[in-house]
């Protein structure tokens, strides 16, 4: 595997970042922590010595994220919702996270090493995806049954202390997400990749089919609302980089043909039918009662101005990433978060021109479980580490942005030496 060229990290310091950001996200209490705290120390190190230069762009945006991380946890200990060492853990867990994406994505490009770029790039999703799929585990044999009735699990480290459906399932679903790309890899990945691939695409498998476990066990609708739109999007990337508009027909009637067969056998199915998931969705489908929490902490964003929850909206939380930054910490920390997940969007939109498919497939599942967390769930409650691992998709989404472009510019490698990277729309082969 080689590194990009302006890091000059040991092959020892890289090990150590990634085992470190695995253990991180298995949420093993007080490890997690110590370990996060090494983590930001040595990157702080790595790049005052110039062995991991970071460039003006991600100085910016993690000075940014520092702000809001002082504001939202400054305002959340001053109304006393958590305590001062529960926040300064959060914020070190976020800035870890970000860094570490940003540092292990440029240092395993998938220009360099394919197979393990797409790895490093999930590597919170498979740690956080296995906390979740031991914890649910757990709960479901306690249950004797692969559903649980109660949808709450006993935390895996911490006697006493539950864990409900919809966080486990959150979690989960940032590998849920992976399966579109791992049921299309081999036309995603092209030909002339170099690199095994098949270790990469079971470890994605595995981590895919245990967020399918999870979130059919705790009957979440959500994560399968995201894995749609994750298929959706993978499917648009396959489609896009068909050599032939007959590969584009045969893609797209068998991607119809799966969908209906899944559909049809859900609606016949005695099995399926009396799925609670499958119940979920016949009774309810996506109706919820957070719709009215939402709409009240709009409602009163100004009496919000300084946060403080003074509006009651009938839930603990308001169930919606930004909602809940402003019913709990006010507008100045919902604008810092606002302003600094603004600063990617650009480079989202970039890379899904201009990287590779089996990259942007990975990086776009991973974007869909997030986006529809986001929007349903209190992700900052959920859990600080799984916020960080959301961080470090963005820290990656920097790094890649910046090999593409530099790539496109000729200060990298060449867009047409680089096997499956996109080029004026089209990929290169």
């Amino acid at each position: 595997m080689r590194a990009h060229r302006d890091l000059r990290l040991s092959r020892r310091e890289t090990l150590l970042l990634l085992a470190a950001i695995l253990g991180v996200s298995l949420h093993v209490p007080l490890l997690s922590t110590a370990v996060a705290t090494v983590v930001v120390a040595l990157l702080a190190a790595a790049s005052a010595t110039g062995r991991a230069p970071a460039s003006r762009a991600f100085r910016a945006r993690l000075t940014v994220l520092s702000a809001f991380l002082v504001a939202f946890y400054g305002a959340s200990v001053a109304y006393e919702y958590i305590g001062p060492l529960d926040g300064a853990k959060a914020a070190v867990y976020a800035v870890a996270f970000y860094w570490a994406g940003y540092v292990l994505t440029k240092k395993y490009r998938a220009a360099d090493a394919p197979p393990s770029a797409v790895v490093v790039l999930s590597l919170p999703a498979i740690g956080v995806g296995a906390f979740a799929a031991v914890t649910t585990a757990g709960a479901a044999w306690t249950a004797g049954s692969l559903e649980v009735a109660s949808r709450l699990a006993q935390n895996l480290w911490a006697s006493g202390e539950t864990v409900n459906a919809p966080g486990l399932g959150a979690m989960a679903s940032l590998g849920m997400c992976l399966l579109p790309t791992v049921l299309l890899a081999k036309p995603l990945r092209g030909r002339g990749v170099a690199g095994r691939w098949w270790p990469a695409v079971l470890i994605l498998g595995a981590a895919a089919c245990a967020g399918v476990l999870v979130n059919i066990s705790l009957q979440n609708r959500s994560p399968f609302v995201a894995l749609a739109a994750a298929a959706f999007v993978t499917a648009s990337i396959v489609i896009r980089t068909a050599r032939t508009h007959g590969a584009k027909f045969v893609q797209i009637g068998g991607a119809l043909v799966a969908a209906s067969a899944v559909v049809w056998w859900a609606q016949s199915s005695s099995i399926a039918s009396e799925a609670g998931i499958y119940q979920r969705f016949a009774q309810e489908r996506l109706e919820t009662e957070r719709y009215d929490a939402w709409i009240t902490v709009v409602s009163h964003a100004w009496e919000l101005a300084a946060g403080g929850r003074v509006v009651p909206i009938g839930l603990r939380y308001a169930h919606n990433l930004w909602l809940d930054v402003l019913w709990d910490a006010g507008l100045l920390p919902l604008a810092l978060l606002v302003i600094f997940q603004s600063l990617h969007v650009r480079q989202i939109r970039f890379l899904f021109c201009k990287g590779t498919p089996l990259q942007t497939s990975v990086l776009f599942g991973l974007l869909s479980a997030i986006g529809v967390t986001f929007l349903v769930e209190p992700a900052l409650a959920i859990s600080p580490i799984y916020f960080g691992a959301t961080l470090y998709v963005l820290g990656s989404v920097l790094a890649l942005s910046e090999g593409a472009a530099a790539r496109t510019n000729g200060d990298d490698v060449s867009p047409g030496k680089v096997p499956g990277a996109f080029s004026n729309g089209q990929r290169v082969v």
